[in-house]
Parts: C-alpha cells; sequence; structure tokens
C-alpha cells in the first residue's frame, strides 16, 4: 500500500478544511510551528484506515470527513471516513463497482487485510477468546503517535490479543501465528497441507532430474543472445558479395565460439569432481559422527547394567539419552542419502558434459578442415559450406534454448513448491508447539537483529549494548538492558532504530511491504535534537528510494531539505498567531 493524497472537508459554511494535497514519492514533511494543525493532519491518514483516533472537540464539530487515496499493487482507492467522536462510518470507493460502506472495525479490517494479501487469523484474547487481527494493531509499526508512540517498541490503542506483537509481526511477515484459536483443527489441515507439498515437492524434483542438470551452465537469456548473434553473421554472409574472406571469418567465429563452449564444459566438469571430492570427505565425517554415537550408545547401555547408577526398573534416567540418540541417527543417515542422491545426479551430469566435450571437439576438427579447404575451394563453395556450418549452429542454439526454458521452468516451479513446503512446515511446527523457535522466526530475527544494529549505529546510540537478545519473539533487550530501563532521547532513538529495522526485516522475507510507508508525527523537541531526527529521515530517505517506501512526518524546528522526489505541505489558513494547514 501506498499513500497518494489526502483531503479533509469542512463541515458546514464555517468548518475546516485542507485541501487535496499529494503524497511524494519519498518524503513527505509538514513543517510549522506549535499549534499550526499538524498532528490532526498526520492523524487522519491513519484514521483513514480504520486506526482509532481521539480528536479535539473543533475538529469532530467542524471537520466533516477525510478521504485518503491509496494505491493497492497498481489500483487506486478511496477512503473516505466520516469524522466521528466515536464509531466507525467509512466508505470506500474502487475503480469498477459500487461504493462500499463499512461501521465496524472488524469488517473493515477483514476487507483491508484481503486487499493486501495478509492472512486474518481467528487468534487468542488475555481472556482465552476468540477475536482477529485489526488494522489498529499492525499500524503502530507503521505509524509513531506524538505522545505515545515514542516511549515504546508497540502502542496499540489495546493490547487485547496474546502475545499480541508477536502475532502482529508474523502476521506482517506472513509467518504462522502463535496462538490459533483452532489450533487442533487447523493442525490436521496444516499437516494434510505439508503432506500434500512434500509430495509435490518430490514430484517437481524427478522433474527436473529427469531434465537434465539442476545447475544450467547457460541461461535461455544467454543462448538467445548467440542465437541472434548467429543470425546477424548468417545475414552479413548472405549479403557480403560472396567471397572466400568473408566465408573464412564467419568459420574462424564459429571455431571461437565452439571453444568457449568446450572450455565452459570443461570449467563444469572440474566444479563437479571438486564438489564430490567435498561429498566424499562430508560423508565420512558423517560416518564418523554416526561412530561416535554409536560407542556412546553402547557406553550408556554399559551403564545401565549398573545397579548403583540405575537401580530401579524403568528408572528412566537414560531416556533423553536414548531418545536423542535415535533423532540424531535418523538425521545422519537422512544427510547420507541425500547427499548419495546429489551425487548420482552430478555424476549423471558429469557423463553427458563428457559426451558433449568429445562432440565439440570433433565439431571443432570439422570446422578447421572446413576452413583449410574454404581458403582453395571456390568463392561459392566455400560461402555454402560457411552457410550450412552457421545454419546448423543456429538449429543447434535454437535446440538448447528450448531444452534451457524448459529446465528453467522446471527449476523455478521446484522452488515456488520447496518455498510452500517450507512455510507448510513452519505452520505445522507451530501448531504443535507454539513455543518452538521455527526456521522462518529464527531467519526473521536474525535479519531483524542485524539491520537492528546498523540503524542503532545511524542514530548513534553507543551508551546501549549491541549484544541484542529478543524475548517473547520480537521485542528487543540490549545486554541486560529493556527499552523501559533506556531514559530521554536514547529510549526515542532505540524506539525509532526499531522500526526502521522491522521494516528491513519484513523486506529480507522476499515478499512485499503490505504498507510501504512510515508516518511520523515527530516527538517534542526536547526529547529529539534536530540533528538526530535529521540523520534518520536522511537514512530513511536512502532507504526509501531503494526499496519505493513513503517517509511521511511533521516537525516543528527541523527542516528537511529535499529533491524532487519530496514534498513540503503548506501551512496555507491565516491564523491569529501563524499560518494553519486547516482553515
Amino acid at each position: 500500500m501506498r499513500l497518494i493524497s489526502l483531503e479533509i472537508d469542512p463541515r458546514g459554511s464555517n468548518g475546516l478544511s485542507l485541501p487535496q494535497q499529494l503524497f511524494a514519492d519519498e518524503v513527505t514533511q509538514l513543517y510549522g510551528p506549535n499549534g499550526s494543525g499538524k498532528t490532526p493532519v498526520v492523524q487522519t491518514i491513519v484514521y483513514c484506515l480504520g486506526f482509532p483516533v481521539s480528536f479535539r472537540a473543533d475538529i469532530i464539530s467542524r471537520c466533516e470527513s477525510a478521504s485518503l487515496v491509496i494505491d493497492i499493487k497498481g489500483v487506486r482507492y478511496t477512503l473516505k471516513r466520516y469524522i466521528t467522536a466515536s464509531g466507525l462510518d467509512i466508505e470506500v470507493r474502487e475503480p469498477a463497482g459500487p461504493a462500499q460502506r463499512f461501521s465496524n472495525e472488524k469488517d473493515y479490517s477483514a476487507y483491508l487485510f484481503d486487499l493486501l494479501g495478509l492472512d486474518f487469523p481467528t487468534l487468542v484474547t488475555t481472556s482465552n477468546e476468540p477475536t482477529t487481527p485489526y488494522m489498529a494493531t499492525v499500524l503502530p509499526f507503521f505509524y509513531l503517535d506524538q505522545d505515545d508512540g515514542y516511549g515504546t517498541f508497540y502502542k496499540p490503542p489495546k493490547m487485547f490479543i496474546k502475545d499480541q506483537l508477536a502475532e502482529m509481526v508474523r502476521i506482517l511477515g506472513r509467518m504462522p501465528c502463535r496462538n490459533s484459536f483452532d489450533a487442533k483443527k487447523d493442525l490436521i489441515q496444516a499437516t494434510k497441507e505439508r503432506d500434500r507439498l512434500d509430495r509435490l515437492v518430490l514430484e517437481r524434483r524427478q522433474a527436473v532430474d529427469s531434465a537434465g542438470a539442476t545447475e544450467l551452465p547457460l541461461s535461455s537469456d544467454v543462448l538467445s543472445d548467440r542465437l541472434e548473434r548467429m543470425r546477424e553473421e548468417l545475414d552479413q554472409l548472405q549479403q557480403s558479395g560472396l567471397t572466400n574472406t568473408a566465408a573464412i571469418a564467419a568459420l574462424e567465429q564459429l571455431i571461437g565460439d565452439r571453444r568457449k563452449e568446450l572450455r565452459e564444459k570443461q570449467l563444469e566438469i572440474a566444479e563437479i569432481d571438486k564438489r564430490a571430492d567435498n561429498m566424499s570427505q562430508i560423508v565420512t565425517e558423517i560416518e564418523s559422527e554416526i561412530t561416535t554415537l554409536n560407542l556412546n550408545e553402547e557406553a550408556k547401555r554399559v551403564f545401565s547394567l549398573f545397579n548403583e547408577i540405575c537401580g530401579v526398573t524403568g528408572c528412566g534416567l537414560f531416556a533423553f539419552s536414548t531418545d536423542s540418540y535415535a533423532k540424531n541417527l535418523l538425521y545422519l543417515r537422512d544427510q547420507i542419502k541425500d547427499l548419495e542422491r546429489i551425487s548420482v545426479t552430478e555424476g549423471a551430469r558429469r557423463d553427458a558434459l563428457l559426451q558433449q566435450t568429445e562432440q565439440l571437439r570433433t565439431h571443432i576438427q570439422d570446422l578447421e578442415g572446413q576452413r583449410v579447404r574454404s581458403a582453395t575451394d571456390t568463392v561459392t563453395v566455400a560461402t555454402r559450406t560457411a552457410l550450412d556450418a552457421l545454419t546448423n549452429q543456429v538449429l543447434d542454439l535454437e535446440i538448447q534454448k528450448r531444452d534451457v526454458k524448459r529446465r528453467e521452468l522446471l527449476l523455478e516451479r521446484l522452488a515456488q513448491a520447496t518455498e510452500q513446503r517450507e512455510a507448510a512446515v513452519d505452520r505445522v511446527q507451530t501448531l504443535a508447539n507454539s513455543s518452538t523457535l521455527t526456521p522462518s522466526v529464527a531467519s526473521f530475527r536474525t535479519a531483524l537483529k542485524t539491520a537492528l544494529v546498523r540503524w542503532l549505529d545511524v542514530l548513534q546510540i553507543s551508551n546501549v549494548s549491541a549484544e541484542i537478545r529478543f524475548v517473547d519473539d520480537f521485542i528487543p533487550t540490549f545486554g541486560t538492558e529493556a527499552l523501559a530501563q533506556l531514559k530521554g532521547s536514547t529510549r526515542v532513538r532505540a524506539v525509532l532504530a526499531y522500526h526502521a529495522a522491522l521494516l528491513e526485516a519484513l523486506l529480507s522475507t522476499g515478499k512485499r511491504l503490505p504498507f510501504q510507508f512510515i508516518i511520523m508525527d515527530t516527538p517534542k523537541q526536547h526529547e529529539m535534537h534536530n540533528v538526530d531526527i535529521g540523520r534518520y529521515i536522511d537514512e530513511l530517505k536512502v532507504f526509501g528510494h531503494k526499496h519505493s517506501v513513503q517517509i511521511v512526518f511533521s516537525a516543528t524546528e527541523y527542516r528537511h531539505r529535499g529533491n524532487n522526489k519530496d514534498r513540503e505541505w503548506p501551512a496555507s489558513f491565516t491564523g491569529e498567531k501563524h499560518e494553519m494547514f486547516l482553515g
């Protein structure tokens, strides 16, 4: 979701309004003195997205509605929310079809979650009742309120969902939810889906193996370039006026291309041989580990015979060791099977490459013989020889391109199925044991930690530890200090670093950001110095330019000096003391 424009309509002839303002591609700033109306304008952005806002009485009495235009996957929607003291009244206008009206947060949240491609699971409340996520529970990662947003990593209007921060990050990162209300039913369905994807991955891997190499030496794009060059040479030779020199030059080019292809295949054979040696060493090491495991298990059996150590029948002293032994042994043997399968595939590929190198050598010899004969042949014969050789090369490349494109498609389908299978395995593990650290969560935490360390450095926070650990999945601690122990500007900068790092970590999942913006009603000036705000905004702008993320912020003293990708919204209405944003 990207932000396009915002407009506020007045209530009656004495109402307050904001003419339509366009959001910048990168940085949108509202700059003005205290009391100029920056905060209510910023608040209406998230208000249109379903976030509850308590406006001042004059805003409620003098503003009729706010209209936010957004873009989701290239389609624009207008979200018009009527400004009231309580409740929700939103009209959504889509490019096609009649306008939709929403009067409760749950339905509106479900609608926007669906547009954004986010899961809308049934979660568990803190009192163990069923509930769902809301826009108000995910937006605090992308919107920092001036009063409360800078004192904690996550400040929603209400905390009513069990493990709420963790659940919302999981939804945004497309990870399995931690506390599903329908856990048993979901586990059965997830297990069936995992088994189905296991079979699909196996089928697609077999299709890839039967099609040839799992690693393609040349892509279809490279082959297309070669084909284009060959066709150009064929056209030039046909239009060259039929000379021996042109025919010999064409044959020289063919010989050079074939020699290059031969070198590429020889290098690939050498790489396969190198990998085979490495795999052999790995198998030897795994077999050594298996031997060690067997010796340890045998020693355990001997110890268990001594009554002094385990004198009660079924004492269970070594039960954990036995279970661990079985699991480790199975894991190591599976590794060997995987390596053996890879070795067989690599061996077949090596044999095919050896056969191709012999064919290339024979072809090079034939071309060299034709080149020698072309020097003494008549012009017509020499040209015909070169034309035949080029034509055959074009046909060979066409066949190679067709085969490679088929393998590329098969590999792409295998990668998709593997990614889906990994997500299904994650979901099964989470539903079976919510405390399990699944691979997707572990990978996300690693990305979050790396990004957080970088942003702490950007904001020059030197008085906190870079030894970051996480509690409740995604809440960082700095050495022995939690966020609550940090004070003043250090805490504010740590919160800012976390929000930027979370955006980076979400992008690391390879999925599109559901919200491609960060909105900040800048904290009170005594909590954040201009130089810190400037450094943060500048780095966010670089990040936003790279990943198409918009930055929207208001400020009283700091003024961003941007470029043609940025906008500053004007306070264009005359007030008693200074210019106002609403009038």
